[in-house]
This record gives C-alpha cells, structure tokens and sequence, in this order.
C-alpha cells in the first residue's frame, strides 16, 4: 500500500463546540470504530491565552473585535486585523454572545432569563450595524479555523507532500438541542464559510449538545466504574452552559462492547445559562453605585477586564456550604463613589476594591439556579408520569456538564433539590466543561449511539383549501391570502396546516415524513417552487399559520427538472397554452445521520427534482 493510500485510510475526526462565552475543538485521528478517549486532544494554545489563568486554556472566549472599529488614540492602541479569542482585550469594542442571536426569532420558553435581551444595552448581544448574526458567527469562527489549521500545520507540516497527502476531515459540530432548525442551519453555514469541512473529502455533521455530552460523560463513566451506569439506567444529562441549559434524559440500551441510548423523554432547555449571572452583576454594580460605576472605560469593566476576571474566579470558587465571612475584595478603582454604598460595606474605599458578601453571591446565582431547577423538575416529573413503570424503584442519575457544572453553589443546590425527588446528581471525573468537543469526536469516531430520539416539536407544511366566505372570511390578510388554481379555476385560500409528525414522536435515522400535493403551471415555467415548513413547540399544534405558536422553520425549495410532462394531466386553453397539474409527494427525512432535515420531491414513485430548506428569506 502506497503512503497516499494508507492516507485515505485515515479521516481527521474534529468536534467543534461553539459556545455562547467560551469554544473549543478536539480532534482524534480515526483508524476503526473503537474509541479510546485518551487519544481525543483538546487545543490548549490560543492566541492571548498566556495572559490569562492557565484554567481557560482549554477553551478561548467566544469574542471578536474588528480592526475597523477600533482605529485607537494612537498608533500602539489600533488594531491592524480583526482579533479573537484571548487576544480582544478589554476596552475593545468587541462582539460576545452573538451565538443566542442565530435563534433570536424562535419563541421564549417558560424558563427563558426575562432580562436576556437587557444585556444589549451594556455591549452584549450586539452586531455591527452591516452584519448579521450569521456574519459575525462566521468572522469569529474563521479566527477558530485558521488556529485549528496553525495547530495542525505545525504537527503535520505544511509543504507540499503534506498537501499531497492532507487527511480529509469529519467536522462534528455541536448546537444547543432546543434549538431551532433555522439556528442549526445559521449555524453549519456560518462554519462552512468560515473555512471547516471546505476541502474536496471533507464532511460536516450536527450533533445536539446534550447528546455529545453524554457520550463523553457516560464512556469516561462506564471506562472507570463500571457500576455507575447499567443497562436499564436512566440518566438525565443536564448541559449548563454559558447560554443554554439543554436537559435530554436517556435509558441506557447497552454499555458493552459499545454505549447505546436511547431517549426517555422529549429534551427541554432555556436561554438561562450562567451569563446570566453577569448579568445581574452589572445590574447589582449599576443598582449600588450609579454613575461612579457607568461611567468607568470599559477596560475597567468590560469582559476580559481585570475586574471581571477577578470576579470569574470568585464565581468558580462560591460555595455557600464553606462561604467566607469576610466579603469578597474586587479590585477596582471608582470616584465619586456614593457615601451610602461605603457605609453600608459594599465598598472598600482604602482599598479601592468592590466588596461582595456571601449573600451578594448567593442572590447573584439563585435566578439562575431557580430556572436549572424549574427544567430539571419539569423533567423528573414528565419521566415519572410517563414511563412510571420503568421508573418506579429506581433513582435517576443526574449527570452535569458544561462550564458552569464545575460551580460549588450549584451542586449544594441541586444535590439539595433533587433529594426529595428520587434522583441523585453526578458529575464527570474531569473535563467537564471539554465534554461537549469530546464528546462529538466520539460520535463521529463510534457512530450513531442514540438509536432513537423523541421528536421535540411537531412538524408539518402550509397547503390551500377551497375558499369559502362563510367559513373563512376575516383572515389575516397580512400573512394569507387568496389565488385562483390555473388549472380548476377554484379559489383558494393560503395558510393551512397540517402536522405530519408529532411532538414525542420516536425518531430514527429511517424516520421520514411524506407530504402528498399538488402542483400546477403554464407552459414550461416548472423548474421553480416552495413548500413552507413549519414547527410548533406546543403540546396542541394550531390549525393555521396566524397562530403564534406556528414558528416557520423556511421554504422547502425544489424543482421539477427531471419530471415527464407527458405523463401528466394537461389542459389545452384556447389561445394554445398548456397548463400542467402533477400530484407530488415531498419526503423529508427527520433523522439524516448529519444532523438536518433532507428532502426529496417523488411523482409516480419516481424521484423528480432536488430540493432543499431556504431560510434567506425568512
């Protein structure tokens, strides 16, 4: 076997983990489909990184600075190129967060942070006035890309014979499981253009958070005690995140030879991770000491900024079980701070330092910890009504992951919380906050462990009916309208709905969903159509489109280019013109292996036309 050929035996496995603060890849070179997860490395030498605690190194922050908006005062204070990572410093004027804007249109849920869109006015969640959330995603993941292919040109080297002989690469990509598929598809554009997956043998996958961290949790788990998770365990993987918190609770099918799954229960989450927290920070700063707080540069108190680094760490550290009876010290260096705030011991004018208490911490992370808890008994409880026969006598294993797992407060307050409710709370031996990059190297490396999921929302399609003024007149003109067949001349109205897959429907990989309609044209005008998709969270899915509860997923697109017109119905007008009538079906299927709805348009059994999902104009 030549070298080049024992190259093509080889693929490139890399989990990407975009994340609201914080990102990471992690790569493993696959050879068979067996896993051994200390062959799974995480990139630990970003850009800036030696300036900050060694503890991040695993992950770099989810930032980016333009070069054009930050001209500086003078030669040594402007940026030269756009800047990531560790290397935006504070002060900057600087993009974070952007991530919860790629699902901004999708509908809150009960445990949503109410104050999410607040941040906006304090420099988070914001664009540049000519991108969009999609363009920033993708400038920042291009930083993530060119350090990826930095980090693998200096092992592999970067000359020619190693072109000749580039290993070609699976891209797993993680998204949070709530969201929506216009997010998921932003979100594998925005990579794409940025440069993973873009060479000839390449692939991109999408994977769910929760589901990648439980691969890497459950295999560490299984490799090390063997008795924490058996065949017939129910576990429930609580992913808190910088923005997200995604809880999917799994039964456990099979852990040897290899880890199968399956999903107990429709998955929940929120846009309530641990930014949140500061969040209430600055509000709890602005509350106490007004403008002596605002009015200070944001190198002061900007993300990156010493203060709150200072205060990342205190966060890390809190622990109400073992809290400090002295207040916390922050340094930083205010005037004008009001005589009130000093005298009621919030602030150290010697020292010039902010001062926290315990119960300043503790009031800081309790809204966020109240929503964690409200998800996680919504769920505990949903598997106790459901499937009560499996669960009954059991204890559920709650296993956390994500950055903010790692939180001494939160366990306190979860271990307490899920003691009455028969469930008991784990967390990884190591790696917490990397398991969701670990954890996509895995699924690319063992393939498909989750055998079956529960749907999460419902899904159907828009049709017309047959317009009848009694019974439908008072539409929203706005979003429906009214159009007259070319080839009946009946009338009809838009908007329609029907579900073809229920909301906790079993899903597989050979799930589809087969939608019948008709379509007509004149002459040979067929190359072009849409067919509107749409969701619905809700337990009870509407009936129309003017209910709010009807999310539009995008416009199926797709072209009829390989259809036999001469096998159709046709109807000569007398002027000559042809107009045509074919009965389709458009299958879509639910569980493609890489992670998005595909699509398929048949008439007579024959595949006629491509189609695919256009979000471009939603």
């Amino acid at each position: 076997m030549s070298r080049r050929e024992a190259y093509k035996q080889v693929r490139l496995i890399l989990g990407l983990d975009f994340g609201t603060t914080f990102s990471d890849p992690a790569i493993c070179f696959a050879t068979s489909n067996t896993t051994d997860l200390g062959e799974i490395y995480t990139f630990t030498a970003w850009p800036g990184s030696c300036e900050q605690a060694g503890e991040h190194h695993v992950k770099t922050p989810s930032r980016i600075a333009y070069a054009r908006e930050n001209t500086g005062n003078s030669e040594n204070d402007a940026l030269t190129s756009d800047v990531t990572g560790y290397e935006v410093e504070a002060g900057y004027r600087s993009y974070s967060w952007f991530k919860l804007l790629l699902d901004g249109t999708a509908l809150s849920s009960e445990y949503d942070d109410p104050e999410l869109k607040l941040g906006r006015s304090e420099g988070l969640m914001c664009l540049p006035a000519d991108k969009s959330a999609k363009d920033v995603t993708t400038d920042y993941l291009r930083g993530l890309y060119q350090t990826c292919q930095e980090r693998l040109n200096r092992t592999f080297g970067n000359g020619r014979l190693a072109s000749q002989l580039r290993y070609p690469v699976d891209v797993w990509l993680t998204v949070p499981a709530t969201w929506s598929d216009k997010a998921k598809l932003l979100t594998q554009r925005a990579a794409k253009d940025a440069g993973f997956a873009s060479h000839p043998g390449d692939r991109m996958f999408i994977i769910a958070e929760p589901e990648a961290a439980a691969l890497a949790a459950l295999k560490a788990t299984i490799s090390k005690v063997d008795d924490l998770v058996q065949v017939g365990d129910h576990v429930l993987i609580c992913d808190c995140g910088g923005g997200t918190v995604d809880i999917t609770t799994y039964n456990v099918l099979s852990t040897k030879p290899t880890l199968e799954l399956e999903e107990l229960l429709v998955g929940i989450g929120a846009k309530c991770g641990s930014t949140t927290i500061d969040r209430n920070i600055y509000k709890l700063m602005v509350e106490r000491f007004g403008d002596a707080f605002t009015s200070l540069d944001g190198r002061c108190t900007g993300l990156g900024s010493y203060f709150m680094s200072t205060l990342e760490n205190f966060k890390k550290g809190f622990s109400l079980a073992r809290a400090k009876k002295r207040p916390s010290r922050i340094p930083l260096k205010m005037r004008n701070v009001p005589a009130e705030a000093i005298a009621s011991n919030h602030y150290d004018a010697d020292l010039d330092a902010v001062l926290l208490s315990a119960d300043d911490m503790k009031n800081l992370f309790d809204p966020v910890i109240d929503n964690i808890c409200g998800l996680l008994g919504d769920q505990i409880t949903k598997a106790q009504e459901d499937v009560k026969e499996d669960v009954e006598g059991k204890r559920m294993k709650v296993i956390l992951v994500g950055g903010f797992a790692s939180s001494p407060y939160l366990c306190e307050r979860l271990e307490a919380f899920l003691e009455d409710r028969n469930a008991t709370l784990a967390t990884p031996m190591k790696d917490a906050w990397s398991a969701i990059a670990r954890g996509a190297v895995i699924r690319g490396l063992e393939g498909e462990i989750v055998k079956q999921r529960k749907c999460r929302r419902h899904y159907g399609v828009s049709f017309s009916h047959p317009y009848e003024c009694s019974h439908h007149n008072g539409f929203n003109t706005s979003l429906r309208r009214t159009y007259m067949s070319l080839f009946t001349g009946k009338e009809y109205l838009t908007g329609f709905l029907t579900w073809k897959v229920d909301k906790g429907s079993v899903v597989t990989e050979q799930t589809e969903i087969q939608h019948r309609f008709t379509s007509s044209w004149t002459g040979d005008d067929h190359n072009s159509y849409r067919l509107d998709l749409y969701s619905c969270g809700a337990d009870s899915p509407p009936e129309t489109i003017e209910c709010t509860d009807a999310e539009k997923v995008g416009s199926i697109t797709y072209d009829l280019e390989d259809l036999d017109t001469s096998q159709l119905q046709c109807k000569i007008e007398p002027d000559g013109t042809r107009r045509y009538q074919a009965h389709l079906t458009m299958v879509i299927r639910m569980g493609d292996a890489a992670g998005l709805l595909t699509f398929k348009v048949f008439c007579q059994g024959s595949e006629v036309g491509s189609a695919h999902l256009d979000i471009s104009s939603d």
